[in-house]
């Protein structure tokens, strides 16, 4: 920095780190942040007036882990920061944590989507018969979508990022996630998150 400052001018008018950062926009203080993609037939960001780093820097409020066993029963207490939803909640699936070796997330990529999914509230997230939609990814996070049934199955996207919220709460290891969840109040639509979901090849459960 200071090879552009002549002696002379350090000398006569002084120099102030803070002056001369302010003059080089790409100041290494800035944080990147990786982009968020949503899924095909999301809204883009762009729609929402959102940013990839507006994501990143938005918290969520994690699950209350005293109130569900380690078992991980089927149905989860319902996510604080979601609201209020219905008591009841049909599931067909037992929520799981995996931990396969390369095929964790960081947790920080993994909220990123979760909030992304949450801004988009009640628009649908669908998966079709036999596909697994990719519905966000976010650095080294996939979230996609699996119907346990095989048939065409459809959620509020914000009940998917219901899903993703247990996910990150429980199965967080040292700042790596990796699991499946079922989407609140529809338990044959399954979520699928870490670095590269694989067709419900871990913790599938039909009952």
């Amino acid at each position: 920095m200071l090879k552009s400052l002549s002696l002379a001018a350090i000398l006569t008018y002084g120099y102030s780190p803070k002056s001369h950062a302010a003059a080089n926009p790409a100041s290494p203080l800035t944080k990147a942040y990786p982009e968020v993609h949503p899924g095909p037939g999301l809204p883009s960001l762009a729609s929402l007036g959102l940013a990839s780093a507006d994501l990143y820097q938005s918290t969520p409020a994690l699950l209350t882990k005293p109130s569900i066993p380690s078992s991980h029963p089927k149905q989860p207490t319902v996510p604080p920061s979601l609201g209020s939803k219905p008591a009841e909640r049909h599931t067909a699936f037992t929520n799981a944590c995996q931990g396969g070796e390369d095929a964790t997330a960081a947790v920080d990529d993994v909220i990123a989507c979760f909030n992304y999914l949450q801004s988009i509230g009640n628009y649908d997230c669908t998966v079709l018969a036999g596909d697994q939609p990719q519905m966000c990814r976010a650095g080294t996070a996939s979230v996609e979508g699996a119907s346990v049934t095989g048939e065409t199955t459809t959620a509020a996207c914000t009940d998917v990022a219901a899903g993703v919220q247990w996910v990150f709460t429980y199965c967080n290891n040292d700042g790596q996630v990796e699991g499946s969840a079922a989407a609140y109040g529809n338990g044959n639509l399954v979520v699928v998150v870490g670095a590269a979901a694989g067709k419900l090849k871990h913790g599938v459960s039909r009952v």
